[in-house]
């Protein structure tokens, strides 16, 4: 093994122990499946919102919207 491949070797294993650190202090992040976190999720306020956002609209849509004659 020359010098080269030593250092490259070095450089992917520090990243690793970066990455691990990281994931045990931060959590892994979101999975996409809101099921597992429950309200600990991030994203959950946001969802909600949107998704009420939608109801409004579509309520406000169904209410003005005019009859065809």
């Amino acid at each position: 093994m020359n010098t080269v491949s030593l250092a490259i070797l070095i450089v992917l294993i520090i990243l690793i122990i970066l990455d691990v650190r990281y994931i045990c202090k931060n959590g892994a992040g979101c999975s996409g499946d809101c099921g597992t976190c429950g309200k600990t999720c991030h994203w959950a306020k946001d969802i909600r919102r949107a998704s009420r956002h939608i109801r409004v609209e579509k309520k406000l849509h169904s209410f003005f919207k005019k009859e065809k004659v």
